[in-house]
């Protein structure tokens, strides 16, 4: 859980860095794949029968973080 977490802010930090640079989409897209593989696999984890808070919060982290890059995304003009 905690691995998918990182690897989930590691991404969305190199992309943060990314559009205050003024970089093309296309020049992180590779990291925009590792955020949302991330999301998918704690998804996974946090839908399962017999999970605990720990997933449910890491999932509340990455909707946070998703809504984050969204409006990040929409405010630099590349929606």
């Amino acid at each position: 859980m905690l691995v998918e977490l990182a690897a989930a802010n590691a991404a969305l930090a190199v992309i943060k860095e990314a559009i205050g640079h003024g970089k093309d989409i296309a020049e992180f897209g590779s990291q925009l794949g590792q955020f949302f593989s991330a999301k998918s696999e704690i998804a996974k984890k946090a839908n399962q029968k017999g999970s605990d808070s720990e997933e449910f919060w890491a999932l509340e982290s990455i909707r946070v973080q998703e809504e984050e890059l969204k409006e990040l995304m929409i405010y630099q003009g590349r929606a």
